[in-house]
């Protein structure tokens, strides 16, 4: 399988390498009716200023920071973000498809790729530098149906579409011009499959599959553009717990997944050298007396500093805040947040490590939140209205 995946790739893809990829003008591509329609805001680009200071004391990220949100509508929205008021203005709207419900952007910050549930494709955007507007490259197929998730390798050559409805991934290469190669390679992995990570050495992947109650183990090979089934393929997980999400540790080996279906939270320890994973502990995302089967468990994020860890539940509607040992791994609970407003599906902290957004999928709406990084808590919550359901929040700084 792997001479396969390497024979395929290496014939159809010019690699580029995330210091190597261009950000200029984008082609128009093959198909895709995201290309049909882009308008801008009055608000034009922002005026939030540079760098910040991270949650750490260092120096923080440098440039104008942007908020990208898919939403339910179709649409991918460009924002402006105020970090010190906590607000998000539209800088532009444009068409992605059916139902954009989930982002990724390659580690250059020149381009963005969606997933399309409706279509079962994969969109590429560049990204303009300073304004962050977006201009639509090209589409592909997913190679299955109902992608959920989409990912970009850590080297930036691939980028990965995770096919919730037909239980697979597809991996794609990534074109000199940003845009999508045309002819994907294809990895069954279980039952719903729901994302793929990558380990911080970019050398395993895993895959968690919410209908088969385990995480697939893949060694994957940027430089010969490989990806393969581990010699241990799974780690499995209790019986209709519904591993969805994964994050690893900054630092420290370990790794933390959220269970959709029992709203609970596994830490796991981390072989680099085999790429396997072990759990160490499991704990409910929920306060106390709250009824599991009234909820479910959706994104997991740690913090800049890798001290607390952060789940969203979807019917208390609420963020779970966990600090965490970098020695042991293991996870104590720090309190819980509402989110103000229904259904957060999907969460990220910016890179200044200063604030949380989420997006309330159920209420329309994107609340902003302080984080403390002495204490891991939440404060001083802003909401932005929206007019259709945010699916996927994120901010990158563009210079």
């Amino acid at each position: 399988m792997k001479q396969a995946a390497r024979a395929f790739l290496s014939s159809l893809l010019v690699a580029c390498s995330s210091s190597g990829a261009t950000s200029g003008t984008a082609a128009t591509g093959a198909g895709g009716t995201a290309s049909s329609t882009t308008t801008t805001s009055a608000s034009g680009a922002p005026s939030s200023t540079s760098a910040t200071t991270s949650s750490t004391g260092g120096s923080g990220p440098s440039g104008m920071p942007f908020a990208y949100v898919g939403a339910a509508d179709g649409k991918i929205r460009v924002m402006s973000l105020d970090a010190a008021a906590r607000t998000l203005s539209e800088v532009q709207e444009i068409a992605a498809g059916q139902n954009p419900s989930f982002l990724a952007f390659s580690p250059d910050k020149h381009a963005l790729y969606a997933v399309d549930e409706g279509s079962s494709t994969i969109e590429a955007f560049s990204i303009a530098p300073m304004t962050g507007m977006l201009t639509f490259i090209n589409s592909v197929p997913s190679n299955g149906s109902g992608p959920a998730h989409v990912a970009v390798d850590l080297s930036g050559r691939y980028v990965f579409g995770v096919n919730y409805g037909s239980g697979d991934f597809t991996m794609v290469g990534r074109r000199a011009d940003n845009g999508l190669a045309t002819m994907p390679f294809s990895l069954s992995t279980g039952v719903k499959a729901h994302e793929i990570e990558f380990d911080p050495t970019n050398h395993f992947a895993f895959v968690p599959n919410l209908g088969s109650d385990y995480v697939m183990q893949l060694v994957f090979d940027a430089q010969a553009g490989t990806i393969d089934k581990n010699a241990v393929p799974t780690v499995g997980f209790p019986a209709g717990s519904g591993p969805r999400h994964m994050a690893f540790h900054p630092s420290a080996p370990f790794a933390y997944v959220i269970h959709e279906t029992d709203s609970k939270m596994t830490a796991m320890s981390f072989d680099a050298s085999t790429g396997r994973l072990a759990p160490i502990q499991t704990v409910s995302t929920l306060p106390a007396g709250v009824n599991a089967a009234t909820n479910t468990g959706a994104e997991v994020a740690f913090g800049a500093s890798g001290h607390f860890l952060y789940g969203s539940n979807r019917g208390d509607d609420s963020i779970v805040m966990f600090s965490v040992d970098a020695t042991s791994g293991m996870m104590t609970l720090v309190g819980h947040t509402k989110t103000g407003g229904m259904t957060p599906r999907q969460f990220s902290i910016d890179p200044s490590g200063k604030l949380l957004l989420v997006g309330n999928q159920g209420s329309n709406e994107i609340t902003v939140f302080d984080v403390d990084p002495q204490s891991g808590k939440l404060s001083n919550p802003v909401p932005t209205a929206l007019p259709a359901s945010p699916e996927f929040v994120r901010v990158i700084y563009l210079l």
